[in-house]
């Protein structure tokens, strides 16, 4: 359907106008620049040592400039209304956890509907998805955890798990 105001043409869309091929997500990653205030973190000490601006760290007072690389899906086609409930039941029962000692690891993504049809979603750092997952035919993320890091009395093991 095409919508004619003044000079401007706008398209407009319905989701069935799409061809299937169209729909798939897109990933694209942005240099951001954050200004860090506070070295308390162990995610902002990690943040510096992987942007490589570990040096300058040991001046605590002085707020500190980074680059960091940041990556978001956008989707079309898909209703991304029903993620954004899904996180926030994932957020709630994280609170809940927390709140009673239980010491579980839940990372409530971000997850914006910019309209029905259509979305952006925040990717978690250092993770792969299960797309991956499946094409490296991982059976059981036990297995997947002894093959990345090493067996179960290893370091790097009982780091992650």
């Amino acid at each position: 359907m095409l919508v004619q105001f003044g000079e401007y043409k706008k398209i407009q869309y319905r989701q069935d106008d799409i061809p299937k091929h169209a729909k798939a997500p897109f990933m694209a990653t942005f240099k951001i620049r954050k200004t860090i205030y506070d070295y308390d973190s162990e995610e902002i000490k990690e943040t510096l040592i992987q942007s490589g601006s570990i040096d300058g760290y040991d001046d605590e007072d002085e707020p500190k400039t980074i680059d960091v690389f940041q990556s978001a899906i956008f989707k079309v086609g898909d209703d991304c209304r029903q993620d954004v409930l899904a996180l926030q039941l994932i957020a709630i029962f994280k609170n809940i956890f927390t709140s009673v000692g239980l010491d579980l690891y839940l990372f409530p993504y971000r997850v914006v509907a910019t309209a029905p049809g259509c979305g952006m979603i925040d990717v978690i750092p250092n993770s792969i998805s299960r797309d991956q997952l499946g094409r490296e035919k991982v059976n059981s993320l036990y297995d997947y955890f002894v093959t990345t890091y090493g067996g179960v009395d290893s370091i790097s093991f009982q780091k992650v798990g």
